[in-house]
């Protein structure tokens, strides 16, 4: 039988191991609180020790999370988490991303339509073979960005880290027509409806991405409690903003690449 600490999450938000972290305990202390029925609620607990504003939202998170982490049927696949609603309709945790090319109409403007759309083909380009690159998902283009989804906080940021760095690259041998992005990382339970996604998890991420300034990435305060223990990435406090549709302020954090 695999081991709870060999597990990790599809389309979940985390893995064993990243839980561990968060709580400082091991693998087998994490399986006896689940056991036990207490890892909701020391998962909450160091949130809250750590300054996280125990919305609904949050907690529909956590407990998402210790769903994924209870062991699968052999006729389960291992790296899915989903659960199917009374409407027949599939409840699943993601990671959301933004990306949103700053200045994009000037660019339109000054190239024309066939020159600039030449350019900014580069540009999908590096985020459709990077989103593939990271099991992510593409769900639309914008026309000027994408919406895209990950299976997990820790590829999605890993590849928007990537797509910045590609694009730098790209600006410095193409100086004359730079591309430059921002993008917003959101994590939570959308709705999937129609092939498009829907809910407050996606607002965020629009919301946080419109934030940013070029070059940048911002992250929910969730996507950087899931992810900076790892010690994979290296982050800023922005700071509280207050974000279009969103009741209270969001606490976002600026990936630093």
């Amino acid at each position: 039988m695999v081991g709870t600490a060999e597990r990790t999450t599809g389309k979940g938000v985390t893995s064993m191991a990243q839980v561990c972290q968060l709580l400082g305990a091991s693998a087998q202390d994490i399986d006896e609180m689940l056991k036990e029925g207490r890892l909701a609620s020391a998962i909450i607990a160091r949130l809250q020790g750590n300054g996280v504003s125990m919305s609904p939202r949050v907690k529909d998170s956590v407990y998402k999370i210790v769903q994924d982490l209870q062991p699968k049927s052999s006729s389960a696949s291992a790296d899915v988490s989903t659960s199917h609603l009374a409407d027949g309709s599939v409840d699943t945790t993601s990671t959301i991303m933004f990306t949103d090319i700053v200045g994009h109409t000037e660019t339109m403007q000054r190239l024309g339509d066939r020159a600039g759309r030449n350019v900014f083909a580069k540009h999908d380009e590096i985020i459709r073979r990077l989103t593939d690159e990271f099991n992510g998902k593409i769900v639309k283009s914008m026309g000027d960005g994408f919406m895209v989804t990950f299976q997990s906080a820790t590829r999605g940021v890993a590849c928007a880290i990537g797509i910045q760095k590609e694009l730098d690259s790209f600006n410095q041998r193409h100086g004359q027509s730079p591309i430059q992005v921002r993008i917003g990382l959101s994590v939570g339970e959308p709705i999937d409806d129609s092939d498009d996604l829907y809910g407050l998890s996606v607002i965020q991420a629009a919301r946080i991405s419109a934030k940013a300034d070029a070059r940048q990435i911002y992250v929910s305060q969730i996507v950087h409690i899931l992810t900076a223990n790892k010690g994979d990435f290296k982050y800023e406090l922005v700071g509280e903003m207050e974000l279009k549709g969103l009741d209270g302020k969001q606490i976002v954090y600026e990936v630093r690449w």
